[in-house]
């Protein structure tokens, strides 16, 4: 026992709800050692005042908000080193701890060997998968790339007929993940279906094919994926080549839409979008992209086809090719050829919208597009929340790309929240692009995003694919293979910094 882990107790029980008769009865049956002091310790102290700060804006107690993260494995697998690396050990574990917290959320040392870490801020389904987050990247740093269940003890806090703190185990990781995705934030945002369906009608057939290849790689280069994709680069200005990227549909848990991107190898590894223009902001070759990049779905669309593939295509086209009439009458007129008879299959993104575009640019933009497309998404940067009445402008979603190397992922995790809470506000589905590690996943899903897509999810495809099911926990494996290996010794070890 502690110098304060009986007032943490007192502190806890209040933070489920417990009355003030209950938490000084349970606290009372707590003992203590007769040589600690009765003074409280100040950290103790300020845990009960936010503790009291957080009860005051809250009807209920927070049963299933409560977690207790213990390290004593840790400890163990140490041995000898833990004498000299336990303090070290607690300030990288408070710094993880820290890093994960909204303004909403506290933690504090509960003994010797663990911590209470209280997620107000939070659904029960989101602070369980955070909570599982945050035990994952302890052990990352502290021994390397072990699973939770293996070297990290972490329990929840329900309360009991008003008189017992109970504490549970987690449900297993790939439960919580699935449960999310049935009945997260998605469902409960009440956002109505845009005007299209992006899903295609066989997106849920009796049998999905299972073609699943992970790859979370954390690197924006196409490394692993050279090929050339069929049918190959398109004649023109630009000789580049086409990769296409699987579309998660969260609420449905399919892969069913194929996001057509341009390529160009360069020293050292790819250039990808727009960057594969010597100058793109010349609108002159913007367009010459785009309408090689319609050309190349096109082709795309007529060997699904060919094939029985009922997936759908998304293509990319910029501001700069709509805005000017000229361009966008040469554009527009080419989608009418090209996609004849096969407008349900194809999804348009814009993108290189300007911050401030107003709702009647932006349907204009829709409206002309919509005769030959199934959907329009639009694309914005990271720091956009302000979404005046674009869902009658007819977007079936609004999306950001999160792939930022200059950028840390707490960063990116507050400006997804931000954006996703500012869509879902106006009603509108939202979709987030570059997803590269397991946080930015995690935060994808628990956040609420309806679509998602980067490596952490799948690699490119050299072509489009068929629509496959997608299993919640795939992200998860690679990281599971290498617990597996660390625990047999083949693992790297950990570092402590």
């Amino acid at each position: 026992m502690t110098a304060f882990e009986g007032p943490v107790l007192t502190a806890l029980l209040k933070t489920l709800g417990f009355p003030a008769g209950a938490r000084q009865k349970r606290a009372a049956s707590v003992p203590t050692d007769p040589k600690t002091p009765e003074k409280v310790d100040p950290r103790v102290a300020r845990f009960e005042r936010q503790i009291d700060k957080i009860l005051d804006q809250r009807q209920a107690g927070l049963d299933d908000r409560v977690f207790l993260i213990s390290i004593r494995k840790v400890r163990d697998a140490m041995g000898a080193k833990w004498p000299h690396t336990e303090a070290r050990v607690h300030e990288t574990v408070e710094r993880i701890i820290d890093q994960h917290l909204t303004p909403r959320d506290l933690y504090i040392r509960y003994d010797d060997l663990s911590y209470l870490v209280v997620l107000s801020g939070s659904t029960k389904q989101k602070a369980q998968l955070k909570c599982t987050l945050i035990g994952e990247e302890i052990l990352k740093r502290l021994l390397g790339r072990q699973t939770v269940s293996e070297l990290i003890d972490i329990k929840v806090a329900k309360s009991s007929d008003g008189q017992e703190t109970l504490f549970h185990d987690l449900p297993p990781l790939t439960s919580l993940i699935e449960g999310l995705m049935n009945t997260g934030r998605i469902d409960q945002a009440g956002a109505a279906d845009g005007p299209a369906q992006m899903t295609s009608e066989a997106a849920q057939p009796e049998r999905h094919q299972e073609k699943i290849e992970v790859q979370a790689a954390e690197k924006k280069g196409i490394e692993e994926r050279t090929g050339r994709t069929r049918p190959g680069p398109v004649a023109g200005l630009f000789e580049v080549d086409y990769v296409f990227r699987p579309l998660l549909a969260v609420r449905t848990k399919v892969m069913s839409t194929f996001m057509c991107i341009p390529i160009r190898p360069r020293k050292g590894g790819f250039d990808s979008g727009y960057e594969v223009l010597g100058d793109p902001r010349n609108p002159a070759h913007i367009l010459e992209l785009d309408i090689q990049t319609l050309k190349a779905v096109s082709a795309a669309l007529t060997m699904l086809n060919k094939t029985k593939k009922r997936s759908l295509l998304a293509l990319p086209v910029h501001f700069e090719t709509l805005a000017d009439n000229r361009r966008r009458t040469q554009y527009v007129g080419l989608c009418a050829r090209e996609f004849a008879g096969l407008a349900n299959r194809v999804v348009f993104e814009l993108v290189g919208l300007p911050n401030g575009i107003p709702q009647g640019r932006l349907l204009e933009f829709v409206s002309v597009l919509r005769p030959t497309c199934r959907a329009v998404l639009a694309r914005f940067a990271p720091d956009h929340t302000s979404f005046p009445a674009f869902r009658t402008a007819g977007l079936h979603a609004v999306g950001i790309d999160v792939y930022s190397p200059d950028q840390g992922e707490t960063a990116l995790m507050a400006q997804m929240d931000r954006f996703v809470d500012a869509a879902k506000k106006s009603q509108l589905k939202a979709y987030v692009l570059g997803v590269r590690t397991i946080s930015l996943y995690t935060t994808a899903v628990t956040n609420g995003f309806d679509y998602l897509a980067g490596y952490a999810l799948t690699s490119v495809a050299r072509s489009a694919e068929d629509i496959y099911a997608f299993r919640p926990e795939m992200p998860y494996l690679a990281l599971i293979q290498a617990a597996a290996e660390g625990l047999s010794g083949r693992g790297e070890p950990g570092t402590i910094e």
